[in-house]
């Protein structure tokens, strides 16, 4: 579940203090109405002014444009002025239209401050001010109705903490300072608070969502008290300390996010939260990596709720391996460990998740086979993202690469290098149509490197340095797309197909330390001699004169031109 693109909402269920102001209301017509907001147009721009012409004595008030009027009592309840490209400040007098429930002025050029008079409307449940020029401070007065301010700054009020039936408020994006005041507390119906990017400090004494800000201290175990609480996100802040157990009792949670913090203590219980939240059936997105996490890879995981479409454990000290019943959480669409320290193989039940668009278990010590069983992913139901991602480099993989990974049509990304793996890179690679980058560099492969021409026309970038390949370049003259080139620290022979020339996409070609032979052409990407590199080819001639190769004779001319 996402926020709205809007810098602050408050939305309340239930409208507050209108006993204060009904008997004022009563006094107020339409006239006064129509007055309001010709007032309001008084102070906008003359260009503004005439994109309302409509707002004049000939027309009845309930066209005006962008102006709603109730059914029972034709009084003004909504103005809806959005993406009129307006410029002025926002008039006193809307605080006269005090029938209304719904204001929206987004996406203009209202500058200035908020009016105070807001706050005697009342009625109001809905005021979108968002992707304008307001500054200031927000006005006390918006304890008595709900709103949408952006740009403001300064502290946030604590009468806000008054509106007790509030649902969500969201003051993202601003340029807020101080404390979060401790009564925010008393926002028992709260289920969404969003304080992110602003430049608030201090410790946390209460409930938050602000990512991004430079809050520090522990996070509070009081947040469990929250219950209604379903979004809770706390990413790249400086939070210290443990995650607390109490959190198990926010069942209603559907995103939990503590990534990019100090998080831990290398410590074999930091993981101990997560046995305590078997009971959150709603839980879709949980975020704990990059922090100071440590211990082994707790069984737990398998036990998360089966909704969990999201689950990132990297940038921590976990050790172990995977839990082999990884394959229950069945909704799992991006798991993610990698640059942590497991050392267990690779489970077979990973086949099983069958809805996995991202596998990220890159830089750890996992030794063992790849297992067939990842080729799988490919066979699911249309409506789900395929394997896109899987990225194993920078462990201690060894064996083959299995031809039931090629399986896998969906892939956009392979990346298995800097292992132990052996042998041929199956032909059916050639098959990956999806595929756009491949890497196998760093490895003990062998034998031919396969075609791809028929099927990989999305290929952009192939990286197989540093392996056994022999034989010649293969033929990816309809690769067309390609960008990158790295076939060096192999035992290709033959000589640079002259086709190479015409890929107008490639930006850099590293052919260097083969035994290859025969002229180097001059043109595309050969070039310049910084998008190039055939150093450690003993056997080259010709080329741009920077690389001071012999001359190529007339037969290596007569055979360049053939290519």
């Amino acid at each position: 579940m996402h926020l709205p693109p809007i810098s602050l909402m408050l939305l309340q269920v239930l409208a507050l203090h209108t006993l204060v102001f009904c008997c004022q209301a009563s006094t107020f017509t339409d006239q006064t109405d129509k007055q309001a907001l010709l007032e309001f147009q008084s102070n906008l721009s003359p260009n503004s002014r005439v994109s309302l012409a409509s707002w004049n004595e000939s027309f009845d008030l309930c066209n005006w444009t962008g102006v709603t009027c109730a059914r029972k009592h034709k009084r003004v309840s909504g103005l809806n002025l959005s993406g009129m490209k307006l410029t002025g400040v926002i008039s006193p007098s809307i605080g006269n239209l005090s029938f209304l429930t719904s204001v929206s002025l987004s996406h203009n050029s209202f500058h200035g401050s908020i009016p105070p008079e807001v706050g005697k409307l009342f009625r109001l449940q809905h005021l979108n001010l968002s992707n304008n020029v307001l500054g200031g401070g927000i006005p006390l007065g918006l304890s008595n109705c709900s709103a949408l301010l952006n740009n403001l700054e300064h502290e946030i009020p604590s009468e806000l903490a008054s509106l007790s039936s509030l649902v969500l408020l969201s003051l993202r994006r601003n340029a807020l300072t101080g404390k979060l005041p401790a009564s925010f507390g008393n926002l028992t119906s709260l289920e969404r608070l969003d304080l992110a990017y602003n430049r608030m400090e201090g410790e946390i004494h209460e409930m938050l969502f602000l990512g991004g800000n430079a809050f520090k201290g522990q996070i509070p175990s009081s947040l469990a008290n929250i219950t209604s609480l379903r979004e809770f996100d706390i990413a790249a802040c400086d939070m210290t300390g443990s995650i607390p157990l109490s959190f198990g009792r926010l069942h209603n949670l559907e995103i939990l996010g503590f990534s990019y913090n100090s998080l831990g203590s290398y410590s074999s219980r930091d993981l101990d939260f997560l046995g305590s939240l078997n009971n959150y059936t709603q839980l879709q997105h949980l975020g704990v990596g990059y922090n100071r996490l440590g211990g082994k890879m707790p069984h737990a995981i398998s036990n998360l709720p089966n909704r969990l479409t999201y689950l990132f454990l990297g940038g921590n000290f976990i050790s172990g391996s995977i839990p082999h019943d990884i394959g229950n959480l069945e909704s799992l669409q991006t798991f993610k460990v990698e640059q942590s320290l497991l050392t267990g193989e690779l489970p077979t039940s990973l086949g099983m998740l069958s809805r996995l668009g991202r596998l990220q278990l890159q830089s750890n010590m996992m030794p063992g086979e790849i297992p067939p069983s990842l080729g799988n992913l490919s066979m699911i139901a249309e409506l789900y993202f395929y394997l896109l991602y899987l990225g194993l480099d920078y462990n201690m993989l060894h064996g083959s690469i299995r031809q039931e990974l090629m399986e896998a049509r969906s892939l956009v990304s392979l990346n298995v290098s800097y292992n132990n793996l052996t042998g041929d890179l199956p032909r059916e690679v050639g098959k990956l149509e999806n595929l756009i980058q491949l890497y196998v560099s760093h490895n003990q492969l062998s034998g031919h490197i396969p075609q791809t021409r028929e099927n990989c026309l999305s290929l952009e970038e192939i990286s197989l340095n540093r392996n056994l390949f022999e034989g010649s370049i293969i033929n990816i003259r309809d690769l067309r797309d390609l960008k990158l080139l790295d076939l060096s620290n192999n035992n290709l022979s033959g000589s640079i197909p002259g086709y190479l020339v015409n890929l107008s996409s490639l930006e850099y070609v590293n052919l260097s330390m083969n035994s290859l032979e025969g002229p180097v052409p001059t043109e595309g990407a050969f070039r310049n001699f910084s998008q190039f590199s055939i150093f450690g080819n003993i056997n080259l001639c010709g080329g741009i004169p920077e690389l001071q190769l012999k001359p190529c004779s007339v037969l290596g001319e007569i055979k360049r031109v053939k290519k």
